[in-house]
């Protein structure tokens, strides 16, 4: 038998933030969220940032990131940055 092993994981249901957390602490590959890159560049683009969600149950989790990438980003570039989300039932 032969094993491959990963250079990283990308998780693609943002749902699972708080395991995707837990991931990146205790795999020694990185662990990607799937929003990440959209946080990071809807926060250097503007201060009102809307977003629709498909699946309800992860608006927590993701408004819950945004917060922290808002903190993270610091300074002028995500200062006040605010979001609104849609959530689009049937989707």
């Amino acid at each position: 038998m032969s094993w491959c092993l990963a250079s990283g994981t990308f998780v693609t249901c943002s749902a699972f933030g708080p395991a995707i957390e837990r991931m990146s602490r205790e795999l020694p590959v990185p662990v990607l969220k799937p929003n990440e890159a959209m946080f990071r560049e809807a926060i250097g683009r503007g201060r009102r940032i809307g977003m629709l969600a498909t699946f309800a149950p992860s608006v927590l989790t993701m408004t819950e990131e945004f917060e922290q990438f808002v903190g993270e980003a610091g300074g002028e570039v995500g200062a006040g940055a605010t979001l609104e989300t849609i959530v689009v039932e049937g989707a």
